[in-house]
């Protein structure tokens, strides 16, 4: 019998079975990139900050320039997508002077009492930025405004400890100009609990982390031994120690937060250095003994790590500024080092360079946001669904390529439609009560399909020619022809026909 386009290299053969390697069986990762808003400069532009999740359920952020007066944000956004500009910074004077500050990088710290806390860079009384305190409905109270020895220009979002307290980093000022740790109440009390010398590593900007020990812990972008940055512990009463200096492999100039382990370890990404001089992924015990657990490298869809999320599936999440396209990327990596590369953003529809990590929502998915792209070029908000089962049991669901689906799972029915018929590239069937095949992207263009009349997983890729299969259940390679005489026309009484690579045999589904 014939084949068109039969024998694969083994090139392609290799390079397919280490997609599906990644995967769990029988139930793949189901991914899928949802763009959920575009900045368009007046609700504000290149959010650099990780979004916050409030007890309402919905996110909250920053964003350091756009907005009323073009000097940044605080905003409200929907897991939906709906964003309400709750603050609109006000544009310093020619000194760099005004009472709430403005440029805010840094993510908003979700208090106790049920309002915001976040930093402007710049501002404030003296222009050196400031702390200030949000509600979910708006209401805006600057509680601090730095000065040059106390400490200027915080990048680092801020912490609440178990004391109620929150604490935080600046990138500049204080008693040697080099940053330093502070000290804040709610009500706008400071404290300067240390300020760094270049010895002990300098210019912090990533939020600090409290550990099961009670201590803080947090990195400096420079400085230390080796001068390409550090990781200290600081008590909150202001006992400092570098317990890490930067270089070598473990990379350079580490720049976002620190992320606490489930087994007490801390995690870690440095943007730059490492074996192949693109960041690094790291862990650090408390003591500072250090791993590096995976290089980043110019052949991956990853570059320059931007920052981590621990996730309830235990494993780690993070964002890339570059990669792929040099658009930025999402990826994932075990607590040992497995590394998978989970979404290369393109740019102008879904946004690119991320620069902090993403959060994860009460559905499970993940959110973020992009610094630039969009249809405005201003920046996105973003969702990454994740779930370990297939997605469509999840409810209503709107996939690529025009295909939706609708599942009940309470009472066994699925229903779904899909908009085209015409597309020979991937197999969809629907043939409502008889069949069905659901697909989900996993990130790379590929696809995964479910047949509930034989219950196989399959997945595909556009990168090989239809009809190309892999089999979840039989673990072997499969060429689909729908008529075993016509391989160009669909078989309409439900049979199907492959040819199994692995035992040179055709099957019938």
């Amino acid at each position: 019998m014939h084949f068109p386009a039969f024998l694969l290299s083994v090139r392609k053969h290799a390079l397919l079975l280490s997609v599906v390697a990644a995967c769990a069986f029988p139930f793949p990762v189901f991914a899928q990139l949802t763009t959920l808003y575009s900045f368009a400069g007046s609700d504000g532009a290149n959010p650099a900050a990780s979004l916050t999740r409030g007890g309402d359920g919905n996110f909250y952020g920053t964003t350091p320039a756009g907005g009323t007066n073009n000097a940044g944000t605080v905003y409200r956004i929907t897991p939906a997508g709906m964003l309400t500009t709750l603050y609109s910074f006000t544009a310093p004077d020619d000194n760099g002077i005004n009472t709430d500050g403005s440029k805010p990088t840094a993510a908003l710290a979700a208090g106790s009492d049920g309002a915001f806390y976040g930093v402007a860079q710049t501002g404030g009384t003296a222009g050196f930025g400031t702390v200030f305190r949000i509600t979910t409905d708006g209401t805006f109270a600057t509680l601090y405004s730095f000065k040059t020895t106390d400490g200027n220009n915080p990048v680092a979002p801020l912490a609440q400890g178990s004391d109620g307290n929150f604490y935080g980093t600046t990138l500049n000022g204080g008693t040697n100009a080099f940053g330093t740790v502070y000290r804040i109440t709610s009500g706008g009390a400071l404290t300067t609990l240390y300020s760094f010398a270049a010895a002990d590593g300098y210019a912090p900007s990533g939020a600090l982390v409290q550990s099961g020990d009670g201590n803080f812990y947090g990195t400096t972008r420079y400085g230390g031994a080796n001068g390409v940055g550090t990781a200290f512990q600081i008590t909150t009463g202001g006992g400092f120690s570098t317990i890490y200096s930067f270089g070598g492999s473990a990379g350079a100039n580490p720049t976002a937060a620190l992320v606490r382990g489930g087994d007490g370890n801390l995690y870690g990404v440095a943007p730059s250095g490492g074996a192949n001089a693109r960041g690094t992924v790291f862990k650090l015990t408390t003591g500072g003994a250090e791993t590096t657990l995976h290089a980043f490298s110019s052949g991956e869809n990853a570059v320059y790590p931007s920052g981590l999320l621990l996730a309830s599936d235990g494993n780690l999440y993070g964002t890339a500024a570059g990669g792929g396209a040099n658009r930025g990327a999402l990826f994932r990596i075990t607590t040992s080092g497995t590394f998978t590369n989970l979404y290369t953003f393109a740019g102008t529809g879904d946004g690119s360079y991320p620069q902090a990590a993403p959060v994860q929502g009460g559905d499970g998915n993940l959110y973020g946001t992009t610094s630039n792209g969009g249809s405005k070029a201003d920046g996105t908000v973003f969702k990454f669904a994740l779930v370990s089962h297939p997605a469509f049991f999840a409810g209503e669901v709107a996939l690529s390529q025009g295909v939706y689906y609708l599942a009940f799972p309470g009472n066994g029915n699925i229903f779904g439609y899909y908009e085209y018929l015409s597309d020979p590239h991937f197999i969809y069937h629907f043939d409502l009560g008889f069949e069905y095949v659901f697909d989900a992207a996993d990130g790379h263009g590929g696809v995964y399909l479910y047949d509930f009349k034989s219950g196989d997983f399959f997945y595909t890729s556009p990168t090989f020619p239809f009809p190309y299969l892999y089999d979840f259940t039989l673990k072997a390679f499969l060429y689909y022809y729908p008529d075993p005489t016509n391989p160009q026309r669909y078989n309409t009484n439900g049979t199907r026909y492959f040819y199994n690579f692995s035992t040179n045999q055709t099957i019938v589904r």
